[in-house]
């Protein structure tokens, strides 16, 4: 596995390109299977960006895939709470389906469905 590293270039041009592509990675390793991988990434992207929502909705799947769902819900509401993302807004019903609150499965279900 090639190992991805979010650095902190100089240049602000630099440093989204450097997170756009550690999360290429992270989206990689998530459609391998690689949900540990994908989460360590995010979580580099992350602590250089922490408005990222796109790490954040990785962070979010990977826990998914790894049964950590209380983790996953707390990652995917803080970034469907600041934005308007039917995509997480989809993520975090399935999370909290998961997590057996069909109530607020059905919610944030329902967020998505309007956009």
């Amino acid at each position: 596995m090639r190992q991805v590293m979010v650095m902190r270039p100089d240049a602000p041009g630099d440093r989204q390109h450097a997170q756009a592509e550690a999360l290429q990675w992270a989206s990689r390793a998530i459609a391998d299977g690689r949900a540990a991988d994908a989460e360590r990434i995010a979580r580099d992207v992350l602590a250089a960006n922490a408005g990222n929502p796109e790490s954040a909705k990785i962070l979010g799947y990977a826990l998914l895939m790894q049964d950590r769902v209380e983790e996953a819900i707390a990652s995917l509401e803080r970034v469907a709470r600041s934005g308007k993302n039917p995509e997480i807004e989809t993520q975090l019903a399935i999370a909290w389906r998961k997590a057996g609150d069909t109530g607020k499965a059905l919610i944030w279900l329902k967020r998505a469905i309007k956009r």
